[in-house]
């Protein structure tokens, strides 16, 4: 068995900030669906970038999770893809979503 690479400490930190980040990131999503005040197009722009950025999240305590699960540290190619498809996912979502909010405020602003 190979020596640890990620101090406890630090694996500890990563899971509470995930958590914290993602509960948080879900709390805007249910204000937004809750709230009637919310329903404009940037708000519901701001409840989708908050799905994305939960699953990004997700992925650092997959990361934390397999980390203490493989003994090597090391995984398969393909069960790598499969376990960090989401998380990819979701970044890539709440980063061209947050693109289009900055366009859409952008616009907004702007005298025609």
């Amino acid at each position: 068995m190979t020596a640890d690479i990620i101090a406890v400490h630090y694996l500890f930190l990563y899971i509470i900030i995930s958590t914290i980040g993602i509960a948080g990131n879900l709390f805007i999503v249910y204000i937004t669906i809750m709230s009637k005040r919310l329903r404009s197009a940037c708000n519901v722009f701001i409840g989708l970038i908050s799905i994305g950025d939960a699953l990004h999240l997700m992925g650092h305590c997959i990361m934390i999770v397999l980390y203490k699960a493989i003994s090597d540290h090391q995984l398969q190619e393909d069960v790598c893809v499969y376990w960090e498809l989401l998380p990819v996912f979701g970044f890539s979502f709440s980063s061209m979503l947050l693109l289009s909010v900055a366009l859409d405020r952008v616009m907004a602003i702007q005298k025609y």
